[in-house]
């Protein structure tokens, strides 16, 4: 006999997590797995909106046990009708009291490349819980091709220390490298 949604939740309800976040970053790290294995076996089959699709449903599944309550604010799927996790879609189990995230979601970056056999597709998740007093900690931005680059608090704060900032315009590694002495600086103090 199938549990009911309901005590389902209550049960994911109870549970005693010692450290909430560092078992939601798994989570997340399973989704995406699931999203890549479920898609390959449309690997080189021509048919990239199935991949795309085999790989949606695969992650989809993997949120509905998840403990959160997460918006997409940046998904896929409209602008080419193709299969997708959609902005505003809710993921997770929305307990109240669940850790609220918002979300960039990507369950196949290279659909073509899957479908045609070859390398260089990958399953994306970005996620981030907004700051007390803050409503949002992604924001949308249009469609299109762009370098992205994220960071954690203790690249801000020792950017802070020096009285700079990272300097994007200089490229990707002098920023990885910034990041690095940052990091590397902030855990020797």
């Amino acid at each position: 006999m199938r549990e009911s949604y309901r005590s389902v939740a209550l049960r994911l309800l109870k549970q005693n997590y010692q450290d909430i976040e560092r078992i939601i970053e798994f989570d997340f790290v399973r989704a995406t797995e699931a999203a890549a294995l479920n898609s390959l076996r449309w690997l080189g089959r021509g048919d990239k909106e199935a991949a795309d699709a085999a790989a949606c449903d695969a992650m989809r599944g993997m949120f509905d046990l998840m403990n959160i309550c997460g918006e997409v604010v940046i998904g896929e799927g409209i602008k080419d009708k193709a299969p997708g996790i959609f902005k505003g879609e809710q993921l997770g189990t929305w307990i109240p009291g669940s850790p609220q995230f918002d979300i960039a979601i990507d369950p196949i970056d290279g659909t073509t490349n899957i479908s045609k056999g070859a390398p260089n597709s990958i399953s994306c998740i970005a996620a981030a819980r907004p700051e007390e007093g803050v409503k949002v900690a992604l924001r949308d931005v249009p469609s299109f091709y762009m370098m992205k680059l994220s960071y954690g608090p203790r690249v801000i704060q020792y950017m802070q220390k020096r009285g700079d900032a990272l300097q994007l315009e200089a490229g990707g590694f002098f920023c990885f490298d910034q990041m690095k002495s940052g990091l590397s600086r902030a855990s020797a103090i």
